[in-house]
């Protein structure tokens, strides 16, 4: 069979393609050329698409391990599991599953995800990715609130620091940015060594997306401090 992708594209097509002769359909243009490669086994939301430019979109990929920037991912179409290599950079977007834009420390391994780019020369299947989209996440869950609890421990009062909050039954670590601002609770500035174990506290911030037993502090409130 000829191909017209180039070496990044011969590649991928000879590795997909010779996986591929199990599944069905398997889709090709303009007769024996291969101009659009595309492979779906009829599961819902996977998906492999590869145009003749080497353009490529993998939809339903689970991520299995992460490395710097690099997002190592799996489909797994009929009996045949595609591993593929996704590499971001500064200039990728990424998404949750409502479309909002996220970040990078969102995607965690065994998340869901869709991913679009162009193939590179490297060896397997490896794409320089622009867009990932996180079907495991949603931002809106990282969104700000306020919680309130007992101040259990504190690492250092020189920001940045880290103290534990437990809130209800559930002990959270408070991460303590510079930037973060100190209260009272008459609202004039204080500082993280008036903290006291055993002070009430509340906390203005998010929890993180890839870690719900970690808040993000913006302000820190010790309404112990009269």
């Amino acid at each position: 069979m000829n191909t017209t992708f180039g070496s990044a594209g011969t590649i991928a097509v000879g590795l997909i393609a010779g996986a591929a002769l199990t599944l069905a359909p398997l889709a090709f243009a303009q007769g024996d050329k291969v101009k659009n490669f595309s492979l779906w086994p009829g599961k819902k939301g996977v998906e492999v698409q590869i145009q003749e430019s080497g353009r490529t979109l993998v939809r339903g990929a689970t991520v299995t391990a992460i490395s710097g920037s690099t997002i190592t991912a799996s489909v797994v179409l009929g009996g045949t599991t595609l591993a593929w290599t996704a590499v971001t950079d500064g200039s990728t977007k990424f998404l949750d599953k409502n479309g909002r834009t996220g970040a990078s420390n969102t995607v965690a391994v065994g998340n869901t995800i869709s991913f679009s780019g162009s193939l590179t020369n490297a060896s397997g299947l490896s794409v320089k990715v622009d867009t990932v989209k996180n079907w495991s996440k949603d931002s809106a869950t990282s969104s700000k609130h306020t919680f309130e609890g007992t101040l259990q421990s504190i690492a250092s009062t020189t920001a940045p620091t880290s103290f534990v909050l437990k809130v209800g039954n559930t002990n959270y670590t408070v991460n303590v940015a510079t930037t973060a601002l100190v209260l009272q609770n008459n609202w004039t500035r204080g500082t993280l060594s008036q903290l006291a174990i055993g002070h009430t506290v509340r906390v203005y911030g998010s929890v993180q997306a890839n870690n719900a037993s970690v808040i993000d502090a913006l302000i820190v409130r010790d309404t112990s401090l009269k």
